[in-house]
């Protein structure tokens, strides 16, 4: 804060926040070169020096000193971990950095694919493609310096009173941007500043009001990024995309020259105080119910072209009659690019679940909290995501037991956590139903109580001819929804969409919920988890019902038919290996299962930070389920009591039974068996 405070310089207001920031940059990259130095190679080494204290430790257990080395060593190795993480995240802007299974291969080739995306690399003039960087950089600039980064038009000072009219953010709503945002011009993120505003928020909100007071913005901060978004799904030219820094805007009013006047009077106002104006060759005025005659006097009044509907605004299609599915093949479109991007063939299902999650439905979810989809398009997305679970045969899913209403039960109720598209679009729609019922300060509620609801509720007004079609989704919703049900899903003060949907599910919760979705688990093994305590594997007895197979019969012991719980609990393979874990716990190490919770314990911590891989762990796990069973026997007998719940057959190595021995003769041997050590 000294250098902020430093009073050197000159000039205010604006000014002096550049200079102010300056200082603090330059402090900052001394401090992040001598202090927090190289975040990826700290972090390497730390991990390192821990895998080497552990190792060390392993050789010793009993040495104290190497204890507290691992301990210093893996606090350590947690501190540059976490900033490893936030480094991440700034670098991607992606937000579900986890390290485990999650951050693999796929995270870091979408940091990749996300960057060389967004890179501008060429463009086209005529039949020719140049892609020099120095004339594509040039071509770029001298195309948006025609309208960008002239002197300002602004005639008028900027009416406060109008401001003070109109809704006001609060401190919070000021700051509510994620701190991992973008930086300006000169490095600084949103965090900075929501970080240090107690002492640096009375300087800038004093300079701010300066510039308004005076109109003054040093040439410094009168700069932009050109940030470019595609106007066309195939640019070619620098016309061909616009500045992010433009925006669209969208004004209703009255289909009459009164109204339209009024209109077209405040925004030259706006004009006049801003300087910013609309370009009206890409404006278009969009009529509905409105007589012939009074069009053409509006258009000639306005000087704008006569647009038609549907009005894409902010990637979303408008129109003032009721959606149909032939509106929403842009919804399918979105879905179909990803998927044939994707090679599902080399996905675990768990990767695929987790591409459903943070895509799939993220694409739907946008679209569903703004409208009510047609079923026929919920229903498409719902098959789409289902074929990429489980793989696609043509125009079919292939083979799979579990339903879609199974997966997309919550997980704490035996599903995958997946949402049904009716039922979640039902939940989406239920916030625009409670936020009428509370009257909740906004201005579409507002209107919708002066204009529809009146003397009315939600829950008693009935629906006119006259209302808007969407109003009357709203209204049909209601007549299936009670107040009751929304003010159960309301939560801190916010309805709770996730709460209404779980309200919505029939299904009794399951008490293997926590075991099996434990973070502690690799998410390939939890996937496979659920299905086998669901019983969903394609089991031989399940095939055998739904198709013609060659034999039912377990092909480990060929005795019975193969079933989940046979293939678990009752095959004399798992018999066997049950057995010889028996036979190493309790006949080579004897009663010192207490060692072997440590042990495991070890083995946990190591994977968590790196120190071994997904099948050494899982490996690890199966055996202290293992050991944590022969415990629970154990404590309630005798460890060579253990060995009579088991025949001896199960005890002993396998032995291939040649033709003519006296095993396969049903003669028994002279030699009784022996336990394998």
């Amino acid at each position: 804060m000294n250098s902020w405070n430093s009073s050197s310089g000159s000039g205010g207001g604006l000014s002096k926040i550049v200079q102010k920031l300056l200082r603090v940059k330059h402090v900052l990259k001394r401090f992040s070169r001598e202090v927090v130095g190289d975040v990826v190679l700290d972090y390497k080494s730390a991990k390192e020096e821990f895998n080497i204290a552990q190792e060390a430790l392993a050789s010793n257990p009993s040495d104290i000193t190497l204890q507290l080395a691992v301990t210093q060593k893996q606090e350590n190795f947690s501190i540059m971990l976490n900033r490893y993480s936030s480094y991440l995240k700034q670098q991607s802007k992606i937000k579900w950095v986890n390290f485990s299974d999650e951050n693999s291969r796929y995270f870091h080739a979408i940091m990749r694919k996300r960057r060389l995306e967004n890179r501008i690399t060429s463009f086209s003039v005529g039949d020719k493609i140049e892609d020099d960087y120095s004339i594509v950089v040039e071509h770029f600039l001298t195309h948006f310096r025609k309208f960008m980064g002239s002197s300002s038009s602004a005639t008028e000072k900027i009416d406060l009173n109008c401001l003070n009219q109109g809704r006001r953010l609060s401190l919070e709503q000021q700051v509510s941007i994620h701190s991992s945002k973008s930086p300006g011009l000169y490095g600084f993120g949103s965090g900075f500043f929501k970080g240090l505003w107690e002492n640096i928020g009375d300087d800038i909100a004093r300079s701010v009001l300066e510039f308004f007071q005076d109109g003054f913005l040093p040439q410094s901060l009168n700069e932009t990024v050109i940030s470019l978004i595609p106007k066309v799904s195939d640019p070619k030219t620098a016309s061909d995309y616009r500045p992010i820094a433009c925006y669209e805007l969208i004004i209703f009013c009255k289909g009459n020259i009164i109204s339209v006047t009024h209109i077209q009077e405040a925004f030259k106002k706006f004009c006049y105080s801003t300087g910013l104006s609309a370009n009206k060759s890409k404006s278009h005025i969009f009529f509905r119910g409105v007589k012939e005659d009074n069009k053409g006097k509006i258009l000639e009044l306005m000087q704008m072209e006569e647009g038609s509907f549907p009005l894409k605004y902010l990637g979303v299609h408008l129109r003032p009659t009721k959606w149909k599915a032939s509106d929403c093949g842009v919804i399918l479109d979105k879905l179909n690019k990803n998927l044939n991007c994707w090679a599902s063939r080399n996905l675990s299902f768990a990767g695929r679940a987790q591409l459903i999650h943070s895509v799939l439905l993220g694409i739907r979810n946008f679209w569903m909290s703004i409208f009510i989809l047609p079923f026929k398009i919920t229903a498409a997305i719902d098959k789409s995501c289902c074929d990429f679970l489980w793989g696609a045969n043509g125009n079919r899913s292939k083979l799979h037991n579990p339903s879609w209403e199974k997966v997309c039960l919550p997980k704490k109720l035996g599903g995958i956590g997946f949402r049904e598209g009716k039922k979640w679009n039902m939940a989406l729609m239920a916030k625009c139903l409670w936020a009428i019922s509370n009257k909740q300060d906004c201005l579409w509620v507002r209107w919708i109580n002066s204009v529809y609801l009146k003397e009315h509720s939600i829950w008693n007004v009935p629906i006119k001819h006259d209302m808007s079609w969407y109003f009357k989704k709203l209204l049909r919703l209601s007549q299936v929804i009670d107040a009751t049900t929304l003010q159960q899903a309301e939560k801190g003060g916010k309805f709770r969409v996730k709460l209404f949907y779980t309200s919505l599910a029939t299904a009794q919760k399951v008490l293997y919920a926590g075991t099996v979705w434990n973070k502690l688990l690799v998410p390939k093994h939890r996937f496979i988890y659920w299905q086998i305590l669901n019983s969903q594997l394609l089991t031989r007895d399940h095939l055998s019902r739904i198709m013609p197979i060659h034999s039912a019969i377990c092909p480990v012991c060929a005795s019975v038919n193969e079933s989940h719980s046979h293939l678990f609990l009752e095959c004399i393979f798992t018999r066997k290996l049950f057995g010889e874990l028996l036979c190493i716990l309790f006949g080579k190490i004897g009663t010192s299962v207490f060692f072997t919770l440590f042990v495991f314990q070890l083995v946990v911590l190591s994977w968590k930070l790196g120190r071994l891989s997904n099948v050494e762990f899982w490996a690890a796990v199966w055996l202290f389920k293992a050991v944590a069973s022969c415990f629970v026997l154990y404590l309630v007998m005798p460890a060579e009591d253990l060995f009579d719940l088991y025949s001896e057959s199960d005890l002993v190595a396998p032995v291939s039974k040649k033709k003519g021995s006296r095993q396969h003769r049903g003669e028994s041997s002279s030699n009784p068996p022996t336990k394998k050590a």
